[in-house]
């Protein structure tokens, strides 16, 4: 499918500001009159979804292939790999901690604005019972 940017105020003025989006569904079955590229481009996607040796049905896939494993084999690629995974992994865990840090913080805040806001009510109660109704 391809998408594009239109205005949502006005539908019915072309509007191109050169992005578009392809979204690629790769469970889709061909038309019986599919043409080759259609057919190439069905075996890329069911390739990327799954790369298993029965998914490589074309030159195209073939040579993907070959590079998957060419890149899985380096051992450098690997290690840079993990290297990037564990990288991410503790910058989510910093942005957790973060993230508690900031919901203690607003928890307290929110209790000491809770606290003034009982002692001005007890405040006025005295108020009240001393003057009588405000």
């Amino acid at each position: 499918y391809e998408a594009g940017t239109m205005l949502k105020t006005h539908p019915d003025i072309p509007y191109d500001d050169g992005i578009r989006r392809i979204y690629l569904y790769t469970e889709g079955k061909l038309k019986k009159d599919a043409d080759d590229n259609d057919k190439k481009l069905k075996n890329l996607l069911q390739y990327i979804r799954r790369s298993t040796e029965e998914n490589v049905t074309d030159e195209t896939t073939r040579r993907l292939d070959e590079l998957v494993k060419a890149t899985k084999h380096k051992k450098d690629i690997g290690v840079k790999y993990m290297k990037s995974w564990e990288l991410e992994s503790e910058l989510r865990e910093e942005g957790r901690e973060e993230e508690r840090a900031n919901t203690e913080a607003e928890r307290r805040r929110a209790d000491a604005a809770e606290s003034r806001a009982d002692a001005a009510e007890a405040e006025l109660e005295k108020y009240k019972a001393k003057f009588g109704k405000i």
